[in-house]
């Protein structure tokens, strides 16, 4: 990361001006992210802490805070495609939020996540049928510890696995089910989800998430 700071790629002509020039709260955490990267590698991860905070904290505010929206062109869409798209792109921030708080986890986050996993189980319920992969996957890991949840997901999985019929669902479906059952037979609680994120991006690179 520091080396390409003096490289001539499209970090250093796009990313890293629009981090340090732009004010919204997006930017500041790209900034403070690579500020982290900088400080692990030059002096250790606790001079990396406080960057990572602020990035954390960055992010925190721009996802509370986003109002999803449809581009002004977008006026001839029928109102109910028009709130399909809205939906998915609220459930698309709804998991990242989830996603953000299993990776840079906070003190307050376990107070918060059962309001944002009932907004994504809401969102769920709203749509005939999820396409998108990734933000179900976030919201089925997170609804290990409840059979109830859990029976939902599977019933998510069996519509997409129906109407989109492709592979990636089928995949998603057996990393889901690894993941509950390392839930129920280790007890992992609270800890389980960052072990489970760090183990994943090494496996989960065969499922395209569109």
């Amino acid at each position: 990361m520091i080396s390409t700071t003096h490289t001539r790629n499209g970090f250093h002509h796009d990313l890293l001006p629009m981090a340090l020039t732009r004010s919204d709260a997006a930017s500041s955490a790209l900034c403070n992210a690579m500020l982290a990267v900088s400080a692990y590698h030059s002096c250790g991860a606790l001079a990396a802490l406080p960057y990572k905070t602020n990035a954390r904290l960055d992010l925190d505010k721009q996802l509370n805070n986003l109002i999803q929206t449809l581009p002004s062109l977008e006026t001839s869409v029928h109102a109910s495609e028009k709130a399909r798209v809205l939906a998915i792109a609220e459930l698309y921030r709804v998991a990242s939020i989830l996603y953000l708080q299993r990776v840079c986890p906070m003190p307050e986050d376990n107070v918060r996540r059962a309001s944002f996993l009932k907004q994504g189980f809401d969102i769920l319920d709203s749509l005939e049928v999820a396409t998108s992969p990734w933000p179900v996957f976030v919201i089925a890991c997170e609804s290990a510890p409840s059979d109830e949840h859990r029976v939902i997901i599977l019933g998510v999985l069996d519509r997409m696995d129906e109407v989109r019929g492709i592979g990636n669902v089928r995949v998603m479906r057996s990393l889901v089910e690894m993941f509950w059952k390392q839930y129920d037979l280790t007890g992992f609680g609270e800890k389980a989800w960052a072990t489970w994120w760090d183990e994943f991006w090494l496996i989960g690179y065969i499922i395209a998430w569109s």
